[in-house]
């Protein structure tokens, strides 16, 4: 989940995942860790903008180097994800939790 859907939920705002993904485009651009990680999240999913493991893994990298904690574990569940969608072995991804069987 992007921080705009656990925002939008918590609060009761009507959620706006494609305005939230311009607005974190635009601060990403400008260096910000935070945004860099909350797009590859929402591009991971297709929330907000086009579902894009390419987009998803640059912003994730981008922000794992700009030394944001989190970026780093995504990153490794987004790429335990796309070898699941390919059938190249089962992967469990729940809750911040991997299991690879």
């Amino acid at each position: 989940m992007c921080l705009t859907e656990h925002i939008a939920g918590a609060y009761n705002f009507e959620r706006n995942v494609e305005e939230a993904s311009r607005l974190y485009l635009a601060a990403a651009t400008s260096g910000h860790a935070g945004a860099m990680y909350q797009l590859g999240k929402c591009h991971g999913h297709g929330l907000g903008v086009d579902k894009s493991y390419e987009l998803a893994e640059k912003y994730l990298q981008a922000a794992m180097d700009a030394g944001h904690e989190k970026a780093a574990f995504q990153l490794g569940k987004l790429l335990l994800e796309q070898c699941a969608e390919r059938g190249e072995h089962e992967v469990c991804v729940t809750c911040n939790t991997l299991c690879v069987h």
